[in-house]
């Protein structure tokens, strides 16, 4: 029997950190095993033997990676002179408790990464913890427990280590009871073994003292059928049946893969799927069984699932399902409040698409008690000092979760490199809270960049034709969240370019992408860019980590878009001002001969054409105001050239091919 357990007096995870009234054990059951194939990986461990109260419990899964034998990330695949495959897959990978008494839970569930380690996000030492709150599965770990870790790959390349974080304290609920439903891959679609059938109405009968249930459901959609694609790639929805009666449509789906955090990935990362994400854990659904089936003491429970036929030879699509009924009784405490993340500012990689920030910080609280939550106050600062205080009004029901909104310009602003941000509950509907460990959390954060003086030059290239017009644009917003500039671009390969003056202050600079394939993805389409240059000084090119990733093959690879903060010093604007050009068409590119520059507009402002060569020679230069003009090139070396066109404070920036 392997038993593996630490105290502590502090439990740290995703970057934060939470205070304990005593100590907090750690349970270690797998480390760094080596997940090399479809199957089990079993781990038999002691946990503590249930005498001590736990108010919440973790489980962090650390996903890592190894070397597999013989193989090459620069040859990877199947074919007769390749190496095969070594975590470059997205695989399932689900985390079982299983006890002597028979007792069999499914605890959590998440899909690996697309993860070559010719990846910039995804190197060879790439690790990241994936989080869990299992603090209601309490009653089944305790004493002699096997944890399994399922693993559906079919080639190697990722390590699982799983750590228990129990953290002592008072837990929110009792629970009286768990019921297991369903619990396996169900085919999806197949007339002889249809899904509602296999699916069966359970019937439940309500413990002794139990006051309050809900369904844990976790679902995922797998197999792409030659019908709809069913059902990784279908949407397709579910509803729960409770005494007869079916509730919302509740759909399996994700939306939001291209919003990843951990991005560019080595595969097709960015597309929607049944409710999961490439390199992302897969969200428990909670659905609450009503108060007047616990008052019954019984009731039927049953998952239904929308209707589709695969008229087709082969069915592929298959749903995994994993559901259990837990019974509570009454909440422990009747107002508590408690922070469960600090969203922003923080340095921590899960939350990498909001950070770093200087305007506005966002924290995630939960109301653990009997009480509706209407006001909670906190206290906030950085680098140990919490001068900055804020309440929050709503409404925030028991066991519900509510993000929350920080002014954090005025403590921000003017720090640099990395930080501590604090955050305290004051007061919970006026009063002091009746659990005070979870109020506080403290993370470190890294400040913004500066952008220097105030005049930026933006360039904006579209990307090619991927089977249509893929609309891109981005948008400027002050520290008030006024908008400063919005502009969307539906013109493929196009350069766009914007002059933006910016008085002092902090700044939000969101790009979006349609079809949430960013500006460039694998070799799909032609790459588009984001750019942006400090006119004041000398055009240097201001980094973008978001967009930049590393190097021109990952440029612009972002999925839906990214978000960056930034604070302009040393402005001497006074207001906001911007000198679009747009509505400029230059052709044909390549060009043989002659070039032809068409602006758009009725005026007859003057216009200045400039061309550079490669080396940045300025090898031509035209002032005129006529909007169509025409450049002979008979006589230019081949190559590369770079046209500037400027029409009064407004630039555009085109590079042509001369022939």
């Amino acid at each position: 029997m392997k038993q593996f357990l630490l105290s502590c007096s502090l439990a740290v995870l995703a970057g934060g950190v939470w205070a304990a009234p005593n100590d907090t054990t750690i349970v270690r059951t797998h480390n760094a095993t080596q997940l090399s194939w479809y199957g089990d990986y079993d781990e038999s461990v002691t946990f503590p033997d249930g005498t001590v109260s736990y108010r919440k419990i973790v489980m962090e899964f650390n996903v890592g990676k190894y070397a597999c034998p013989g193989y090459d990330p620069n040859n990877p695949g199947e074919g007769s002179t390749q190496t095969g495959w070594c975590a470059d897959w997205d695989y399932d990978v689900h985390v079982l408790a299983m006890t002597p008494a028979g007792d069999t839970i499914e605890l959590g569930r998440l899909i690996t990464p697309y993860a070559n380690s010719n990846n910039v996000s995804t190197p060879a030492n790439w690790n990241h913890s994936y989080l869990f709150d299992v603090t209601d599965y309490y009653p089944i770990l305790k004493d002699d427990v096997t944890i399994r870790i399922h693993y559906s790959g079919y080639s190697g390349g990722f390590t699982g280590t799983i750590n228990f974080h129990m953290i002592e304290g008072t837990r929110p609920r009792d629970v009286i009871g768990i019921t297991p439903l369903w619990r396996k891959g169900y085919a999806y679609g197949n007339s002889s073994n249809p899904i509602n059938d296999a699916v069966d109405e359970k019937n439940l009968t309500v413990p002794a003292n139990a006051t309050q249930a809900e369904m844990k459901f976790i679902i995922t959609g797998h197999g792409g059928d030659s019908q709809e694609n069913c059902a990784e790639f279908c949407r397709k929805w579910y509803s729960v049946k409770e005494n007869g009666v079916l509730g919302p449509v509740n759909y399996i789906w994700r939306d939001n893969c291209g919003k990843n955090f951990l991005y560019p990935q080595s595969g097709t990362w960015i597309y929607s799927r049944a409710n999961w994400c490439p390199g992302d854990l897969v969200q428990t659904r909670i659905h609450p069984i009503s108060s007047a089936a616990i008052a019954n003491g019984s009731f039927d429970l049953d998952v239904n699932f929308q209707n589709y036929n695969y008229t087709g030879s082969n069915p592929q699509a298959s749903y995994k399902v994993s559901a259990d009924v837990f019974f509570f009784g009454d909440y422990n405490k009747s107002v508590d409040a408690g922070i469960e993340a600090i969203i922003s500012p923080n340095s921590d990689v899960t939350y990498n698409r909001e950070n770093p920030v200087c305007k506005e910080g966002k924290i995630l609280i939960k109301n653990f008690g009997a009480t509706t939550l209407t006001s909670v106050s906190f206290k906030y600062g950085v680098n140990g000092n919490q001068a900055s205080a804020y309440t929050w009004n709503g409404s925030l029901a028991s066991n519900q979760e509510q993000e929350i909104y920080l002014p954090v310009s005025d403590i921000i602003g003017g720090l640099s490199g990395t930080n501590t941000f604090t955050v305290s509950i004051d007061k919970v509907n006026g009063n002091p809270d009746e659990d005070e460990y979870n109020n506080n959390m403290t993370v470190d954060f890294d400040a913004v960049s500066d952008w220097e003086k105030g005049e930026f030059l933006v360039e904006l290239k579209s990307p090619g034709n991927y089977g249509g017009v893929m609309p891109v644009g981005y948008k400027v917003t002050d520290e008030n969240n006024n908008v400063v500039f919005d502009t969307v671009y539906r013109v493929n390969e196009a350069l766009n370019t914007h002059v933006l003056k910016l008085p002092n202050g902090c700044y939000t600079l969101e790009f979006t992408a349609s079809r949430n394939m960013g500006l460039s993805f694998f070799n799909a389409f032609t790459r588009g860019y984001f750019r942006v240059f400090n006119v004041r000084e000398g055009n240097a090119r201001i980094p973008i980590p978001k967009v930049d990733l590393g190097g021109g093959y990952y440029e612009g690879n972002v999925g839906a878009g990214f978000t960056h903060h930034f604070r302009v010093v040393n402005s001497t604007v006074s207001v906001p001002e911007f000198a679009p050009l747009a509505g400029v068409n230059i052709y044909p590119n390549p060009s043989v001969g002659v070039l032809n520059i068409d602006i758009a507009g009725s005026g007859k402002e003057a216009v200045q054409v400039e061309v550079f060569n490669a080396i940045g020679q300025r090898v031509h230069v035209l002032q005129s105001n006529d909007h169509q003009l025409v450049i002979d090139t008979r006589n230019w070396t081949s190559g590369i050239y770079t046209v500037r066109v400027q029409a009064g404070k407004q630039t555009l920036v085109e590079k042509v091919v001369v022939q």
